[in-house]
């Protein structure tokens, strides 16, 4: 993916086709998606409606490919990689995403203030997402962890990252814009997004410690334990939740935001208060408690 900005030229490259939502961005010059599935991007043609006619579009090279392999084999460098891993437990062979080589790979193909991001969701067994985070933050000098709607984000570069609250508020403003399908969440303003940080790289490297590294050699996030599965899919769900509530407002990621102008606390605190609330869902409580 190319980015014009400026005079700069970026570069960004999405590991998978689902890419209907960058397309929707002008200022994107180039996007690259790659997928290892020919019947993937086959398939997108029934969903022109939904991914913008990606395929057709001039900006659009769609490349069938492993992701590891397509990173292996070029040398260029990216502003931008965004990527996931698999999305269900019972999806086997490609946790090689969540690898220490595939990560030192994302690292090594970033542009000086590039940054790449990772969706995870919340169903893995509590020791596979500490793995994960683990092994990430191991990897990236910066990285921020961030919740929204039931999934983690896990994003990283080689520099600090930067919260312009100005040009949050400019873009998340415009109701007809690229952004407007963050505005379903309640994400449209600089506050509403941010108040979704979970933790910075400090904060998760000293929660995780003791966790395994995944890597090609130890592959632990393959290799699990069948008992890692066998807690039902809302105690997992409960127990990572209660890591992330464990973790929120610590460290340099707490301080940054408690820094910021305007009522960046007051946000943090009301979706501290959400996260309590899917908390007593999860346990099997009603959200709210009233007296008679």
């Amino acid at each position: 993916m190319y980015v014009k900005q400026g005079s700069g030229e970026k570069h960004i490259s999405v590991d998978r086709i689902q890419i209907g939502e960058n397309a929707k961005h002008p200022d994107l010059r180039r996007i690259v998606g790659v997928e290892i599935a020919p019947s993937v991007v086959e398939g997108a043609r029934y969903f022109e409606a939904e991914n913008n006619g990606i395929l057709d579009s001039p900006r659009v090279e769609v490349v069938v490919n492993d992701g590891v392999n397509y990173l292996l084999t070029t040398a260029e460098k990216f502003d931008i990689i965004s990527t996931d891993g698999k999305t269900l437990p019972e999806y086997g062979v490609n946790g090689v995403f969540f690898s220490r080589e595939y990560y030192t790979l994302m690292r090594d193909h970033l542009t000086t203030f590039g940054v790449t991001i990772q969706w995870i969701q919340t169903h893995y067994p509590p020791n596979v997402f500490r793995t994960v985070s683990h092994t990430f933050t191991r990897v990236f000098p910066h990285a921020l962890l961030w919740y929204a709607d039931g999934n983690c984000f896990l994003v990283g570069s080689n520099r600090e990252i930067a919260f312009d609250m100005e040009v949050i508020d400019r873009k998340l403003s415009e109701i007809e814009g690229p952004f407007a399908g963050l505005r379903k969440f309640g994400i449209t303003t600089a506050r509403s997004l941010l108040s979704h940080v979970i933790a910075a790289e400090d904060v998760l490297r000293a929660a995780t410690v003791g966790a395994p590294e995944n890597s090609l050699e130890r592959p632990v996030v393959e290799s699990y334990d069948f008992r890692d599965y066998a807690a039902p899919e809302a105690d997992r769900k409960l127990s990572n939740l209660e890591f992330f509530l464990s973790l929120r407002g610590q460290g340099s990621a707490g301080d940054r935001i408690r820094a910021l102008p305007g009522k960046m606390a007051e946000a943090f605190a009301s979706e501290g208060e959400y996260l309590q609330l899917l908390k007593r869902l999860l346990n099997g409580y009603p959200a709210a408690v009233t007296s008679e």
